[in-house]
């Protein structure tokens, strides 16, 4: 929302534009959209200066800088523990896991009651917005072991 055109967030989002129903701080987006995870938030800092009527977005405390916040997340993205779980991460999110019998055994979908409660109601797993684009489990990411020091 900060970098998008006024126009624009008043013809998607909400004609009657008000600046304090958007979070002002990291921590604030994270608690009214818990997904909210751009891709920014790992490569680019300018992310978090407003080009419209928005405040600028502010990072959490212990981060010194929008580009501290950034380079905060982009070293854990990069991290070794990351890279050996990330392909679990695909599975759940785009692959074997996202839908059908799978994402029921991972726990991994919304049970959404369709019907009335009273009449027997169906519960589908079912989401309207899963996409499964892999059918196949997610390779894993080659891990390097870290080289260790000696004393």
């Amino acid at each position: 929302a900060r970098r998008a055109p006024l126009s624009v967030l008043k013809s998607v989002v909400r004609t009657n534009f008000v600046p304090e129903h958007y979070p002002a701080t990291v921590e604030r987006l994270y608690a009214w959209s818990p997904d909210e995870c751009i891709p920014e938030f790992y490569c680019d800092a300018s992310v978090f200066a407003s080009s419209n009527e928005l405040k600028d977005l502010e990072v959490p405390s212990w981060c010194a800088s929008p580009e501290d916040f950034v380079r905060y997340h982009r070293e854990l993205l990069e991290s070794q523990e990351v890279s050996k779980h990330i392909h679990l991460w695909i599975d759940l999110t785009f692959g074997i896991n996202a839908t059908g019998p799978a994402s029921i055994r991972e726990r991994n979908c919304p049970l959404v009651v369709k019907g009335d409660a009273y009449r027997g109601s169906k519960v589908s797993t079912s989401s309207p917005g899963a996409a499964r684009l892999f059918s196949v489990p997610h390779p894993r990411r080659a891990v390097s072991q870290p080289e260790k020091l000696e004393d």
